[in-house]
C-alpha cells in the first residue's frame, strides 16, 4: 500500500506535467457544451463566434488560476520546475489574451445587437409594406365593385357590355374555395398581372394595362357624380341646419306713455257708446 508521501510526489508529477495547460472538463460539463454546440449549429454566426470567445475565454481563465497558484508557490519558496517557472513566464501573455478575447467578445454583442435592431426594423418594414400593398388590392377591389353595382348613367353599351362580363369573373356566385379563388386571381391580374392575364385578354379582347385605364376613367367618373350629390346634400342639410338655428326676431316697439294715451281714450269712447246704446234700449222697453 502507497504512503502519504508517495501519493503526494504522484500527484506533483502529474500536476507538473500538465503545467501550462488547461484543465480538461469534466465529462458532464463535456456533455453540457456539446449540447449547447448542437443548440447552436442553426444560430447565426456571430452567435457561434461569440460562443466560442466566451469558450476561450473561460480557458484562459483557468489557466490564469493555474499561473496564480504557480506564483504563490514560488512566493511561499517552492521550488518549481522548469515547465512550472516556463508557463509563468508567460503569465503577462496570458493576461494580455484575456482582455483581447473580452473586448472582441463586447464588440461582437454590440454588432449582434445593432443587427438585431436592424432585422427588427427590416421585419417591421416588410409587414407595413405588405399591409399597404394589400390595402390596395383591397381599395381597388371595393372601387371595381362599387363601379359594377352603381354603374354610371353616361355608359356606352360596350362599356356597360365590358362590365358584364367583368361582373360574372369578379362576382362570386357562390362561396367555395376554388370559385373564391378565381375571382381573387381574377382582380389581382387586372391590377398587378399574372397568370390569369391571359383570361382577362381571351374575355374581354383587351390587356390588363388598358382594361385597368377603362376601368380608372369609369371609376373617375362615379366619383364624380357621388361627390357632386354629396354637395349638393351637404348644402341642402346646412341650410336646414342653419334655418333651424336661427332665431326667430319679433320687432317689439317700445310703448310709450303717448302712444298708451290715446288707445286708452279710444277705449273709453267705445265702451261710452256701448253703454249709450243699452240706455236707449232699456227706453224703448219702458
Amino acid at each position: 500500500m502507497p504512503s502519504v508521501t508517495d501519493l503526494q510526489q504522484q500527484s506533483s508529477k502529474i500536476s507538473s506535467n500538465n503545467s501550462g495547460k488547461s484543465t480538461p472538463p469534466p465529462q458532464q460539463i463535456s456533455s453540457i457544451s456539446t449540447g449547447n454546440t448542437t443548440d447552436t449549429t442553426n444560430a447565426d454566426p456571430i452567435t457561434q463566434v461569440i460562443l466560442m470567445l466566451e469558450k476561450k475565454q473561460r480557458n484562459l481563465g483557468k489557466r490564469k488560476e493555474k499561473l496564480e497558484s504557480y506564483e504563490e508557490e514560488a512566493k511561499a519558496g517552492k521550488e518549481l520546475n522548469k515547465d512550472q517557472k516556463d508557463a509563468l513566464a508567460k503569465y503577462s501573455e496570458v493576461l494580455g489574451q484575456i482582455e483581447c478575447v473580452k473586448d472582441i467578445s463586447e464588440q461582437l454583442k454590440k454588432i449582434q445587437t445593432e443587427a438585431t435592431k436592424s432585422q427588427k426594423r427590416l421585419h417591421k418594414q416588410a409587414a407595413e409594406e405588405k399591409r399597404l400593398l394589400v390595402a390596395q388590392r383591397l381599395r381597388e377591389y371595393a372601387q371595381l365593385r362599387y363601379l359594377l353595382d352603381h354603374r354610371p348613367t353616361s355608359l356606352k353599351s360596350e362599356e356597360s357590355s365590358l362590365l358584364d362580363e367583368l361582373a360574372r369573373v369578379v362576382i362570386p356566385c357562390d362561396v367555395s374555395l376554388n370559385t373564391i379563388t378565381r375571382c381573387v386571381d381574377t382582380v389581382l391580374s387586372i391590377y398587378q398581372g399574372g397568370p390569369s392575364s391571359s383570361t382577362i385578354k381571351n374575355l374581354t379582347g383587351r390587356t390588363s394595362h388598358e382594361l385597368r385605364d377603362i376601368l380608372e376613367q369609369l371609376i373617375k367618373q362615379c366619383e364624380s357624380s357621388s361627390s357632386s350629390n354629396d354637395t349638393s346634400t351637404n348644402q341642402q342639410t346646412l341650410f336646414i341646419e342653419t334655418a333651424k338655428q336661427t332665431p326667430l326676431i319679433v320687432d317689439n316697439q317700445s310703448t310709450t306713455s303717448d302712444s298708451v294715451l290715446p288707445q286708452r281714450e279710444q277705449h273709453k269712447q267705445q265702451q261710452q257708446q256701448s253703454n249709450d246704446n243699452n240706455d236707449g234700449k232699456i227706453l224703448f222697453y219702458y
